[in-house]
């Protein structure tokens, strides 16, 4: 990724050692991201900074982790491991996941020149409350996937808006939320 490789070769040139992993299944990383939570993923980071920490040129007292974008996430989450003294947060989201994606899907949408009304923001809200709640053990898949089908016969927004939604309870999305 040019944009993390170009912030990692900035912190070599003011004479920061970096460990410049990809996450699970980018790059040259084995694995699966969309088989691992975001817990899983500060496990990886929290085990990358056990790693150079044993390393003798490293003072681990000045070790920390960068997360981009989702890897925010990540990040705010390994500062709670003792051997993380700063997390820093670039293009990190001040909103929850759930939101990001409402976001995305309402923005793709309109792209494509289906304009919302009020009410197909507020179902659209609803299903992916559902679809979240879902995902961490509460709600029924029959009763999710019929609102889905309702909302998309609803009209073009929410049909592009769900048309991404997952079609079986399990779906590695449904996994990693």
């Amino acid at each position: 990724n040019a944009w993390t490789s170009a912030y990692a070769q900035a912190f070599v040139d003011r004479g920061i050692a970096v460990l410049h992993p990809d996450k699970r299944g980018c790059g040259r990383s084995g694995g699966d991201w969309k088989q691992a939570s975001f817990l899983d993923l500060a496990g990886d980071a929290s085990a990358a900074l056990r790693f150079i920490a044993s390393h003798s040129a490293i003072d681990p007292t000045r070790s920390g982790v960068v997360g981009f974008s989702q890897g925010s996430y990540v990040a705010s989450l390994v500062v709670e491991d003792p051997l993380c003294y700063f997390a820093v947060s670039v293009s990190g989201s001040v909103r929850s996941l759930k939101e990001q994606m409402i976001d995305e899907v309402t923005l793709a949408a309109i792209r494509a020149g289906h304009v919302p009304k009020d009410d197909d923001l507020r179902s659209l809200t609803w299903i992916y409350s559902a679809t979240f709640a879902f995902a961490h053990g509460q709600g029924e898949w029959r009763t999710l996937q019929d609102s889905v089908a309702t909302g998309r016969l609803r009209g073009p927004f929410l049909d592009h808006a769900l048309s991404s939604m997952p079609l079986s309870s399990d779906h590695w999305a449904l996994r990693w939320v």
